[in-house]
Protein backbone atom coordinates (compact mmCIF):
# COMPACT_ATOMS: atom_id res chain seq x y z
CA UNK A 1 0.00 0.00 0.00
CA UNK A 2 1.72 2.88 -0.93
CA UNK A 3 1.62 6.28 1.38
CA UNK A 4 0.02 9.34 1.38
CA UNK A 5 2.49 10.99 0.41
CA UNK A 6 3.62 9.27 -2.50
CA UNK A 7 0.43 9.42 -3.80
CA UNK A 8 0.84 12.88 -3.76
CA UNK A 9 3.64 13.44 -4.91
CA UNK A 10 2.43 11.22 -8.25
CA UNK A 11 -0.44 13.51 -8.52
CA UNK A 12 1.48 16.76 -8.58
CA UNK A 13 4.12 15.19 -10.71
CA UNK A 14 1.38 14.02 -12.99
CA UNK A 15 -0.25 17.41 -13.37
CA UNK A 16 3.09 19.47 -13.92
CA UNK A 17 3.82 17.09 -16.99
CA UNK A 18 0.12 17.22 -18.35
CA UNK A 19 0.17 20.88 -18.15
CA UNK A 20 3.42 21.09 -19.71
CA UNK A 21 2.46 18.72 -22.83
CA UNK A 22 -0.87 20.70 -23.29
CA UNK A 23 1.23 24.09 -23.55
CA UNK A 24 3.82 22.47 -25.82
CA UNK A 25 0.67 20.62 -28.10
CA UNK A 26 -1.61 24.51 -28.02
CA UNK A 27 -1.05 26.13 -31.36
CA UNK A 28 0.64 29.57 -31.07
CA UNK A 29 -1.52 32.67 -31.61
CA UNK A 30 -1.68 33.72 -35.52
CA UNK A 31 0.63 36.81 -36.62
CA UNK A 32 -1.30 40.27 -37.28
CA UNK A 33 -1.17 41.45 -40.73
CA UNK A 34 0.72 43.64 -42.37
CA UNK A 35 -0.40 47.16 -42.64
CA UNK A 36 -1.48 48.00 -46.25
CA UNK A 37 0.58 49.86 -48.35
CA UNK A 38 0.16 53.67 -48.81
CA UNK A 39 -1.47 54.42 -52.38
CA UNK A 40 1.63 55.57 -55.16
CA UNK A 41 2.06 59.59 -55.18
CA UNK A 42 1.19 60.32 -58.77
CA UNK A 43 2.39 63.69 -59.73
CA UNK A 44 0.62 65.98 -61.98
CA UNK A 45 1.41 68.97 -63.95
CA UNK A 46 -1.25 71.65 -63.41
CA UNK A 47 -0.72 73.34 -66.78
CA UNK A 48 -0.86 69.94 -68.33
CA UNK A 49 -4.06 70.06 -71.19
CA UNK A 50 -6.82 67.57 -69.45
CA UNK A 51 -7.36 64.12 -71.44
CA UNK A 52 -10.22 65.08 -73.87
CA UNK A 53 -12.85 61.80 -73.74
CA UNK A 54 -15.11 63.46 -77.10
CA UNK A 55 -12.78 65.10 -79.20
CA UNK A 56 -15.90 66.83 -80.83
CA UNK A 57 -16.87 68.27 -77.51
CA UNK A 58 -13.65 69.52 -76.87
CA UNK A 59 -13.59 71.50 -80.26
CA UNK A 60 -16.91 72.99 -79.75
CA UNK A 61 -15.69 74.36 -76.35
CA UNK A 62 -12.60 76.14 -78.12
CA UNK A 63 -14.86 77.18 -80.85
CA UNK A 64 -16.78 78.69 -77.96
CA UNK A 65 -14.34 79.79 -75.83
CA UNK A 66 -12.20 82.14 -79.20
CA UNK A 67 -15.97 83.52 -80.14
CA UNK A 68 -16.04 84.57 -76.02
CA UNK A 69 -12.74 86.00 -76.20
CA UNK A 70 -13.56 88.13 -79.46
CA UNK A 71 -16.82 89.87 -77.74
CA UNK A 72 -14.25 90.66 -74.89
CA UNK A 73 -12.07 91.68 -76.97
CA UNK A 74 -14.70 93.86 -79.11
CA UNK A 75 -16.42 95.42 -75.88
CA UNK A 76 -12.79 96.49 -74.38
CA UNK A 77 -12.45 98.53 -77.72
CA UNK A 78 -15.62 100.11 -77.60
CA UNK A 79 -14.84 101.27 -74.17
CA UNK A 80 -11.24 102.36 -74.91
CA UNK A 81 -13.31 104.27 -77.43
CA UNK A 82 -15.89 105.63 -75.00
CA UNK A 83 -13.23 106.55 -72.60
CA UNK A 84 -11.12 108.36 -75.21
CA UNK A 85 -14.95 110.58 -76.22
CA UNK A 86 -15.54 111.47 -72.63
CA UNK A 87 -12.34 112.71 -72.24
CA UNK A 88 -12.77 115.04 -75.35
CA UNK A 89 -15.88 115.81 -73.82
CA UNK A 90 -15.22 116.28 -70.46
CA UNK A 91 -11.38 116.90 -70.22
CA UNK A 92 -9.15 114.32 -68.07
CA UNK A 93 -9.56 114.58 -64.38
CA UNK A 94 -7.12 117.55 -62.67
CA UNK A 95 -6.10 116.25 -59.64
CA UNK A 96 -4.51 118.71 -56.83
CA UNK A 97 -0.47 119.42 -57.42
CA UNK A 98 1.89 119.20 -54.37
CA UNK A 99 2.42 122.72 -54.78
CA UNK A 100 -1.36 124.75 -55.74
CA UNK A 101 -1.30 128.46 -56.43
CA UNK A 102 -1.53 129.45 -52.98
CA UNK A 103 -4.65 131.65 -53.62
CA UNK A 104 -6.26 128.68 -55.21
CA UNK A 105 -6.60 126.45 -51.87
CA UNK A 106 -9.66 125.25 -51.21
CA UNK A 107 -9.87 127.64 -47.29
CA UNK A 108 -8.02 130.42 -48.83
CA UNK A 109 -10.07 130.90 -52.22
CA UNK A 110 -13.58 130.37 -49.41
CA UNK A 111 -12.15 132.89 -46.99
CA UNK A 112 -11.80 135.88 -50.19
CA UNK A 113 -15.18 134.77 -51.61
CA UNK A 114 -16.96 134.78 -48.31
CA UNK A 115 -15.59 138.58 -47.73
CA UNK A 116 -16.58 139.21 -51.42
CA UNK A 117 -19.58 138.21 -51.30
CA UNK A 118 -20.55 140.44 -47.82
CA UNK A 119 -19.59 143.25 -49.87
CA UNK A 120 -22.01 142.37 -52.72
CA UNK A 121 -24.79 141.11 -50.75
CA UNK A 122 -24.23 137.80 -52.48
CA UNK A 123 -24.41 134.34 -51.22
CA UNK A 124 -22.20 131.04 -51.12
CA UNK A 125 -24.54 128.38 -52.49
CA UNK A 126 -21.43 125.94 -53.44
CA UNK A 127 -17.84 125.47 -53.29
CA UNK A 128 -16.37 121.93 -55.04
CA UNK A 129 -13.19 121.31 -54.68
CA UNK A 130 -12.48 117.50 -55.76
CA UNK A 131 -10.21 118.59 -58.25
CA UNK A 132 -8.27 121.21 -59.15
CA UNK A 133 -9.02 124.32 -58.67
CA UNK A 134 -12.69 124.87 -57.27
CA UNK A 135 -15.44 125.01 -58.79
CA UNK A 136 -17.55 128.00 -56.94
CA UNK A 137 -21.87 128.40 -57.35
CA UNK A 138 -22.84 131.33 -55.67
CA UNK A 139 -25.90 133.94 -55.68
CA UNK A 140 -25.73 137.52 -57.06
CA UNK A 141 -28.13 140.16 -56.63
CA UNK A 142 -29.34 141.72 -59.91
CA UNK A 143 -27.94 145.50 -60.82
CA UNK A 144 -31.74 147.65 -60.68
CA UNK A 145 -29.55 150.12 -63.05
CA UNK A 146 -28.99 147.08 -65.49
CA UNK A 147 -32.17 145.06 -65.86
CA UNK A 148 -31.33 141.70 -67.74
CA UNK A 149 -27.43 142.21 -67.99
CA UNK A 150 -26.75 140.01 -64.91
CA UNK A 151 -22.90 140.03 -65.81
CA UNK A 152 -22.68 142.99 -63.95
CA UNK A 153 -23.37 141.14 -60.85
CA UNK A 154 -20.26 139.36 -61.30
CA UNK A 155 -18.34 141.92 -62.07
CA UNK A 156 -18.72 143.31 -59.04
CA UNK A 157 -18.40 140.30 -57.39
CA UNK A 158 -14.36 140.55 -59.14
CA UNK A 159 -13.81 143.66 -57.94
CA UNK A 160 -14.75 142.82 -54.53
CA UNK A 161 -11.94 140.27 -54.82
CA UNK A 162 -9.27 142.49 -56.44
CA UNK A 163 -8.65 143.02 -52.66
CA UNK A 164 -7.24 139.73 -52.32
CA UNK A 165 -5.02 139.69 -55.56
CA UNK A 166 -7.50 137.57 -57.75
CA UNK A 167 -7.71 139.93 -60.68
CA UNK A 168 -4.80 138.19 -61.98
CA UNK A 169 -5.99 135.15 -63.13
CA UNK A 170 -7.97 136.37 -66.20
CA UNK A 171 -9.74 133.64 -67.45
CA UNK A 172 -13.16 132.86 -65.96
CA UNK A 173 -15.09 129.83 -66.64
CA UNK A 174 -19.15 131.10 -65.97
CA UNK A 175 -22.67 130.03 -66.40
CA UNK A 176 -25.42 132.10 -65.07
CA UNK A 177 -28.87 131.97 -64.66
CA UNK A 178 -31.73 133.88 -63.84
CA UNK A 179 -33.47 134.26 -60.12
CA UNK A 180 -36.33 136.03 -59.21
CA UNK A 181 -34.53 139.13 -57.73
CA UNK A 182 -31.26 137.68 -58.16
CA UNK A 183 -28.88 135.55 -60.39
CA UNK A 184 -27.29 132.35 -59.52
CA UNK A 185 -23.63 132.04 -60.80
CA UNK A 186 -20.79 128.84 -60.93
CA UNK A 187 -17.76 129.59 -62.28
CA UNK A 188 -14.07 128.69 -61.59
CA UNK A 189 -10.37 130.89 -62.46
CA UNK A 190 -8.25 129.33 -64.63
CA UNK A 191 -4.56 129.38 -62.90
CA UNK A 192 -3.11 128.83 -65.59
CA UNK A 193 -3.41 129.39 -69.68
CA UNK A 194 -4.21 125.44 -70.35
CA UNK A 195 -6.80 124.10 -72.73
CA UNK A 196 -7.00 120.61 -70.97
CA UNK A 197 -7.69 122.20 -68.00
CA UNK A 198 -10.36 124.36 -69.68
CA UNK A 199 -12.08 121.51 -71.26
CA UNK A 200 -12.05 120.02 -67.69
CA UNK A 201 -13.12 123.17 -65.96
CA UNK A 202 -15.96 124.12 -68.55
CA UNK A 203 -17.68 120.67 -68.06
CA UNK A 204 -17.30 120.94 -63.86
CA UNK A 205 -18.35 124.44 -63.91
CA UNK A 206 -21.52 123.29 -66.18
CA UNK A 207 -22.06 120.41 -63.85
CA UNK A 208 -22.03 122.21 -60.80
CA UNK A 209 -24.08 124.63 -62.34
CA UNK A 210 -27.24 121.87 -63.12
CA UNK A 211 -26.48 120.57 -59.93
CA UNK A 212 -27.27 123.38 -57.49
CA UNK A 213 -30.06 125.02 -60.24
CA UNK A 214 -32.03 121.69 -59.74
CA UNK A 215 -31.48 122.20 -56.05
CA UNK A 216 -32.35 125.96 -56.33
CA UNK A 217 -36.00 124.45 -57.99
CA UNK A 218 -36.82 121.73 -55.25
CA UNK A 219 -39.90 122.75 -53.18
Amino acid sequence: MRSPLTITAACVAGGLTGGLVGSILRAPPPAPEPAPAPPPVVAVELDAPLPSACPARAAVLAAETARLEGALAAVALQQRILDVRRVQREGAESPWPAEPDPSLRPEVWRAALEEALAEVGGELLELECDEYPCVTAVKVPKEDDFPGVHGDSLDALKEALAASGYPEHEAWITSMTNLDGAYMASFAMLPVADDALATRMSFRVGRVFEEVSASLEEP
